[in-house]
């Protein structure tokens, strides 16, 4: 899981260190098994938010304040990890301290204690006493739009002992998220590939839509909108390689594009506002401006061609928990009965985690 300090690693985060350290410790270091034996009788937790810190804040006095420790006892931690690990993790500067070599190094792994360290916290105090239970789900911001906006509330009045902790993340971040194992469940689009052990259950097909303001020309024209009509119109930037980008190359291939824009953003507020204020079209996944969309706030406008999108899903490692199999059931019956499956464009098969919204 991840916590304030970053991601973290699913494999044992002391061990970890143990092995970033021996790539970059001198020959005449003690060996793995000596420098684990070491680390777990006198390593501790302090030592490595003070190495974190110092890393972040580039000087040991900010690196203080921040943990609320004096300067001098920041100073004695740092030297003591050091100490330990037998190799320097700064280099002083007058400016301040930069990492070494096995500072750059062992500073991910670092990070990933502290992290693990939070995930303790956090499970622990929400499960001590309570006799609650804890779903962490990381989601795109289309699957949050679409799906769990309305479907969580509705849930915790069903299952009031179940604490959901809803988290945003782009698909590069929720394919990692799987392969290091680090989210009790991942709701968003059908990934390209998963890894062994995690299901993928569809719950909402969805489709890039052209839409705009209310007031837009195009708004409250008859019938769908041709493609001359839609060139001469002016265009939302988008991110490349992102699902909107991919679908104006498809549909104005053989044609100049049309006039875009010059702002690009990914925040649906943004978009929202620029497209209420400005004859601006945009096209985008329904899912990312569901709810825009549903208010009325933008309309969509139809056109001739379909450009349908994998769908929005639960994705659910085997051996899942209890509390967490109970929502994917309950977010798995609200499968929009009425959709059809979706017919994927061969062009667009292949196309990397890297597309986004």
């Amino acid at each position: 899981m991840m916590g304030q300090y970053g991601q973290s690693d699913h494999s044992n985060p002391m061990q970890n260190l143990v092995s970033q350290s021996r790539n970059v410790i001198a020959m005449s270091s003690p060996n793995a098994a000596v420098m684990r034996s070491r680390l777990s009788s006198r390593a501790r937790i302090r030592q490595i938010e003070v190495f974190v810190a110092i890393a972040q804040l580039a000087g040991v006095h900010s690196a203080a304040q921040q943990l609320g420790i004096s300067q001098p006892g920041a100073t004695k931690h740092l030297q003591d990890l050091e100490r330990l690990l037998e190799a320097p993790l700064f280099l002083r500067h007058a400016k301040g301290m930069s990492l070494t070599a096995t500072g750059e190094q062992l500073l991910p792994v670092a990070r990933a204690i502290l992290s693990h360290m939070d995930e303790v916290a956090e499970r622990t105090a929400t499960l001590n006493g309570s006799g609650r239970s804890l779903v962490k789900v990381w989601a795109s911001q289309g699957a949050i739009a679409a799906i769990l906006s309305e479907a969580i509330p509705a849930f915790n009045q069903m299952h009031p002992h179940i604490l959901v902790s809803v988290q945003e993340a782009d698909p590069v971040t929720l394919a990692s998220m799987m392969v290091k194992a680090e989210a009790d469940m991942i709701v968003g689009r059908q990934p390209m590939q998963r890894p062994r052990g995690w299901a993928f259950t569809p719950i909402l097909d969805d489709r890039l839509v052209v839409m705009g303001g209310p007031r837009h020309p195009l708004a409250t024209h008859q019938g769908p909108v041709t493609l001359e009509q839609l060139a001469r119109a002016m265009w939302l930037t988008l991110p490349l390689h992102s699902h909107g980008y991919l679908g104006m190359d498809r549909l104005f291939t053989g044609s100049d594009w049309p006039a875009l824009w010059p702002m690009m953003t990914r925040s649906p507020l943004m978009i929202r506002t620029l497209l209420r204020s400005q004859q601006v079209l945009a096209l985008l996944p329904k899912s990312y401006m569901h709810e825009f969309l549903n208010n009325q706030d933008l309309v969509e406008i139809p056109v001739t061609h379909d450009l349908p999108l994998a769908p929005i899903g639960v994705v659910v490692p085997e051996g899942a928990a209890q509390a967490t199999n109970k929502l994917a059931h309950f977010l798995m019956g609200r499968r929009d009965k009425s959709s059809q499956p979706l017919r994927h464009l061969a062009s667009w098969r292949g196309v990397s985690a890297r597309q986004q919204t």
